[in-house]
């Protein structure tokens, strides 16, 4: 005997119309119907609801019923592989939304996108830096000395002459050799180089000054 007799046979044994199994199994009438004419099968935690609610055993739904049987493995196997697809989906979802805000978050943007475009432009930089947020190197009473960051230097573009004003990291500069040559992408500083007055193309020194 088949599922869907099984289960017609169990409901009107149990005085139960249609909608009555149907609104227990918060399914539609019509499904119930289909699944008693065989034009398709419940589903796996279905089966399970139907087998306690008509208090019959799975084995005696499932029994005689090959199709089903095939069609419930498909089914399980489908689900299985859902399970593992899902979580992985999620993952991936979440390290791409991570690299879209690290390439899209201002400095991270420039900084971790290869499309973005390398200036390199000219400043002249203070000839000496301080320490430890302000203090001057000898004013340092701690073993770890770290400089700090450059900030709001102008910068000349090399081939436009235009002015931008960036903030970055750089730490001290040889003597006679506090003018940099820089290379960034818009806000931040790909590359810092100590160089000489005289290392800067001569259209570009009458930008910025010597002192």
């Amino acid at each position: 005997m088949n599922i869907g007799s099984e289960i017609k046979k169990r409901r009107i044994e149990l005085n139960l119309t249609q909608e009555d199994l149907a609104k227990q199994l918060n399914v539609s009438r019509t499904a119930v119907s289909n699944w008693e004419q065989q034009r398709n099968y419940p589903d796996i935690e279905l089966l399970v609801n139907i087998s306690d609610l008509l208090d019959i055993s799975l084995d005696k739904l499932l029994r005689g019923d090959s199709k089903m049987v095939k069609e419930l493995n498909m089914d399980y196997k489908k689900k299985k592989k859902y399970k593992i697809l899902v979580p992985l989906f999620i993952l991936i979802t979440l390290l791409l939304s991570g690299y879209i805000y690290a390439i899209t978050s201002t400095v991270k943007y420039y900084r971790y996108n290869p499309f973005a475009t390398i200036s390199t432009g000219y400043a002249v930089l203070p000839e000496d830096v301080t320490y430890n947020n302000g203090l001057k190197y000898n004013e340092v009473t701690d073993s770890l000395k770290i400089p700090d960051a450059y900030k709001n230097i102008e910068v000349i573009d090399n081939k436009t002459t235009n002015k931008v004003f960036l903030t970055f990291q750089g730490g001290q500069s040889p003597k006679g050799k506090n003018f940099g040559k820089i290379k960034y992408k818009d806000d931040y500083v790909y590359e810092l180089e100590f160089i000489s007055w005289n290392s800067i193309p001569k259209e570009v020194q009458q930008y910025l000054s010597k002192e």
